[in-house]
């Protein structure tokens, strides 16, 4: 009868994180399509508070802190303003998650139950680098329940937190369930991330001129922004210094032109060296496409090598080329691959079946605390 009234009731919810624009990552993406979503308002009273911030506020540490300054305020105001019943936060590693915890142990406080649903590449090699073990310890043991993005991140934050911790998978928006649909000649190589060498980008390149030397002459998409000043204009320069030829850049961009370029594609390539579970690998594949990546993070949890996809190894390109040739080669086996992504994204990783863990997660948090 307790989660009747809560339902009635129409319990609040403040969600703190980034929203597009100008934030185009893959938590924008999840947060706003967990505010968006009918499924979670028809249940729910949701407010979002944006702490998106353009990246290059970011390089400049003082304004850094006056930025996280302003948001810890903004939260202060908000949960007296328009009081809710539960504060779900999203972070990631380093700068963000010290950031955040500040954050939770204000809510914490005030007397908030709280969530924090932690993504990012890089949160293992956060904790076990960081001289504040301690300190993350706390804070994720004073959160009512952690989420993490697949069974690998959960697995690890269990060691690590004495907290409740569930899975909640990433996932692709609506518009992105097109199936494989090409258009006529879709040929593109594509990759969608940070432009940056632990992304690996230098190998994709490498990759791409090995199979130049091969007759392949498929165009390569790097599609996004930079982290580090100067890193596209690296990534250019290597371009016309090894002559690869038939490579676009496109710079940051938003997600109407990811779902173009995705229709152009015919296969997707991440080879990153760490990540949590990348949202912009669950849009190709609901777009029907088939992924070459490197098993790192939550990606073995998706990708069954030679199934969906091929999983190489990190930092090595001639494997890395191998297995984009062999799809380029066969669009059977791109068709086949792409079909079983799509299906596995559509039962797995759809908005409602996330919206649906998670209002299984409130419900349990404030019917055990009351």
């Amino acid at each position: 009868m307790r989660l009747i009234n809560l339902v009635q009731k129409k319990t609040k919810i403040l969600v703190v994180g980034p929203l597009p624009p100008p934030y185009t990552g893959g938590v924008a993406s999840f947060v706003s399509c967990l505010c968006s979503s009918k499924i979670f308002n028809k249940e729910y009273r949701v407010s979002c508070l944006d702490i998106a911030v353009r990246s290059r506020w970011k390089r400049f540490t003082l304004f850094r802190c006056l930025l996280s300054l302003r948001i810890m305020f903004r939260l202060f105001f908000a949960l007296f303003k328009e009081p809710p019943d539960l504060v779900h936060i999203h972070t990631s590693s380093y700068w963000s998650f010290f950031e955040k915890s500040f954050l939770l142990l204000l809510c914490r406080l005030i007397g908030k139950h709280t969530l924090l649903h932690i993504h990012g590449a890089c949160f293992d090699k956060f904790y076990y680098g960081t001289r504040f073990k301690a300190f993350v310890r706390f804070v994720l043991n004073r959160a009512d329940a952690v989420i993490a993005v697949s069974p690998y991140w959960k697995k690890f934050l269990e060691t690590v937190s004495v907290a409740r911790v569930f899975t909640v998978p990433n996932l692709a928006e609506n518009k992105f369930f097109i199936g494989k649909e090409p258009k006529a000649g879709a040929k593109d190589m594509l990759y969608v991330g940070r432009i940056s060498r632990d992304k690996g980008v230098y190998e994709l390149l490498d990759a791409v001129e090995i199979l130049r030397g091969e007759a392949f002459t498929n165009r390569l998409v790097l599609a996004g922004g930079e982290v580090e000043p100067g890193e596209i204009r690296r990534v250019k320069d290597t371009i016309l210094e090894r002559k690869i030829a038939c490579i676009e850049l496109t710079g940051e961009i938003n997600s109407d032109k990811v779902l173009e370029l995705l229709q152009g594609a015919a296969i997707f390539i991440i080879p990153s060296y760490a990540e949590g579970l990348p949202i912009a690998m669950l849009e190709a594949m609901a777009a029907g496409l088939p992924v070459v990546a490197t098993p790192v993070g939550g990606i073995p949890d998706v990708i069954v090598d030679g199934e969906n996809g091929f999983l190489v190894p990190v930092g090595q390109s001639r494997p890395l080329a191998e297995k984009i040739g062999l799809l380029l080669k066969d669009e059977s086996l791109c068709r086949r691959m792409g079909d079983r992504n799509y299906k596995l994204v559509l039962e797995r990783h759809h908005p409602d079946r996330a919206v649906e863990k998670l209002i299984e997660l409130y419900k349990s948090i404030l019917e055990q605390r009351g």
